[in-house]
């Protein structure tokens, strides 16, 4: 799973549409963010090789059924 996110052209992005709790670590590609405050609704993206907290996005597709 990791060659495959590693090979993809896009930034990445992480949605979660409920609670993501201290302690969470959160990878996109080669950039990490380790969640220290409770939050509810946001995504997460790759800017610049660092994960940043954004407003909630849905996702268009579901990638984890596909592998």
């Amino acid at each position: 799973m990791q060659e495959y996110l590693a090979s993809l052209k896009v930034n990445g992005k992480v949605s979660a549409s409920g609670k993501v709790y201290p302690g969470v670590k959160v990878v996109i590609k080669d950039a990490s963010l380790k969640i220290r405050n409770e939050f509810k609704n946001v995504t997460f993206i790759n800017e610049l090789n660092e994960v940043k907290v954004t407003k909630y996005e849905a996702l268009e597709e579901d990638f984890s059924k596909n592998h």
